[in-house]
């Protein structure tokens, strides 16, 4: 005896993903409001709010490796995986164009990190965040093709 029907169905792992999207993009962001230095010009949107005292930094140990990836490379990794999960919504019943807008969202974010190691835009070059950004383009992929693509076949079936 089934629960839900196949719509129902479909239409809860549709919410499940749009949640896990706005879950994976909220982390990110929290990390850089807690974590990350405010003179980044991101930030200036605190100051003209007047919110900026509600986000002091945090200290943390910074020998240790885990915790810099943490704070510096995952946020960027839970951005891009937040940005295929979307796109993958959208684009779920045409394959090529999601192959095509997430490889070509992927690959500008790794040339503006390699823009940040020969200085041509401010920031520091972490061969850790191509690395991240690699692993978490390939999650998207991962759930692109295991979890939406599943859900648009069943949309298709019940059309």
């Amino acid at each position: 005896m089934k629960l839900f029907t196949d719509k129902e169905s479909s239409i809860k792992k549709q919410i499940f993903l749009i949640s896990l999207s706005f879950l994976l993009l909220s982390i990110g962001g929290l990390t850089y409001l807690f974590f990350r230095s405010h003179t980044l010009n991101m930030f200036t949107f605190l100051k003209l709010i007047n919110c900026e005292q509600f986000f002091q930094q945090k200290s943390y140990n910074h020998t240790s490796k885990i915790i810099e990836v943490f704070i510096f490379s995952l946020p960027n990794g839970f951005w891009i995986l937040s940005f295929l999960i979307i796109l993958g919504l959208i684009w779920n019943r045409k394959k090529i164009w999601f192959y095509i807008y997430s490889t070509l969202f992927t690959f500008v974010s790794i040339v503006f990190e390699i823009f940040q190691k020969y200085e041509i835009i401010p920031g520091t070059f972490d061969l850790v965040d191509i690395i991240v950004l690699s692993i978490f383009h390939a999650f998207g992929i991962l759930i692109y093709e295991i979890i939406i693509l599943e859900v648009s076949y069943e949309k298709q079936k019940l059309d």
